[in-house]
């Protein structure tokens, strides 16, 4: 007897349309892992970033305070006993008075100490 050729045994354990579903949610859920360890290490340097602006502003509002009270008369007066220096306020002549421009004008420093001979 002569074996039928035409006929075809379908060992098929998963049908092709159920084997895409499982092959579209594993790639969904790589994905997600993915993702999730990408924000989560966002949000690590964020967090590092936030505090270290913090500290940096309370360094600079600490440094404010200390120049604040350096600068101050009684600061400056003790200072320059310290350091054993005599001054005074200026007299009316010799207090000198710069005009603004109102209408904005640009600032143009002049080179005083060029080429002397």
């Amino acid at each position: 007897m002569k074996r039928n050729r035409k006929r075809r045994v379908q060992s098929r354990m998963m049908p092709v349309g159920g084997f895409a579903l499982l092959v579209v949610l594993s790639l969904f859920s790589i994905g997600y892992v993915l993702l999730d360890s990408l924000c989560g290490s966002l949000s690590d340097r964020i967090r590092r970033l936030e505090t270290e602006q913090e500290d940096l502003d309370f360094k600079v509002r600490r440094e404010q305070n200390r120049w604040a009270a350096m600068t101050t008369a009684d600061q400056i007066e003790l200072a320059l006993n310290r350091h054993g220096l005599n001054m005074t306020l200026p007299s009316g002549e010799q207090v000198v008075r710069l005009r603004v421009d109102p209408a904005g004008g640009v600032y143009r420093a002049r080179d005083q100490f060029a080429r002397r001979q």
